[in-house]
């Protein structure tokens, strides 16, 4: 199902009744125009309160930033440093350890 910018609303309010979400409806919603953003937020508003009440998810992985030392300037990134640099750091041996066993002390694994 394509979804148009005027047929915007008509398709949340069909996914608001009960209307499967196909793949190709989530690619388009995608490209919700950025005025239209409020009105999709709203409706993925409902639908969660409407299915999954309550429901809060988070991931339990550990996270081990060996080193934020790295070639590529992505304009989005904020860990990486360059040698040098304060804040810099590559993680020794124990360290990994220690996060590592921090996770298993929280019952994570």
């Amino acid at each position: 199902m394509e979804v148009q910018e005027n047929s915007l609303a008509a398709y949340l309010d069909e996914l608001r009744d009960g209307l499967p979400l196909s793949r190709e409806g989530a690619c388009q919603l995608l490209h919700c125009p950025d005025h239209e953003l409020p009105n999709l937020l709203a409706a993925a508003l409902q639908l969660k309160q409407r299915f999954k009440p309550g429901v809060i998810t988070y991931s339990r992985k550990v996270f081990i930033p060996l080193t934020n030392l790295c070639r590529d300037y992505c304009g989005y990134c904020i860990f990486r440093r360059d040698p040098g640099e304060p804040g810099a750091h590559t993680m020794t041996p124990d360290q990994v350890l220690e996060v590592g066993d921090c996770g298993t002390k929280d019952g994570l694994y």
